[in-house]
């Protein structure tokens, strides 16, 4: 069971990080700052600083949230987290 959870943990620990590479580069990208897209998508800034840093895991809510913010389906930031985790 230690090993199912240590796999777990590793592989909630990269999808924290792929999403924060995404989240990040989108918003620089668009030269955004993380208040500007805070505000878009009704998040507050430190939410959108927990994300970019890896601090904490986008649920269901905020990843449509912060698609709404970028003007864009939330399936695209679902299939470009998991093109970067293949």
């Amino acid at each position: 069971m230690l090993i199912k959870k240590g796999i777990a943990l590793e592989f909630q620990d990269q999808l924290k990080k792929q999403f924060a590479f995404i989240i990040k580069g989108r918003r620089t990208k668009l030269a955004l700052s993380q208040e500007e897209l805070a505000f878009r998508s009704d998040l507050s800034p430190e939410t959108i600083s927990n994300i970019e840093n890896a601090k904490s895991i986008a649920n269901l809510e905020t990843i449509f949230k912060l698609a709404k913010g970028f003007n864009i389906n939330p399936g695209h930031l679902v299939n470009e987290v998991y093109e970067r985790l293949q």
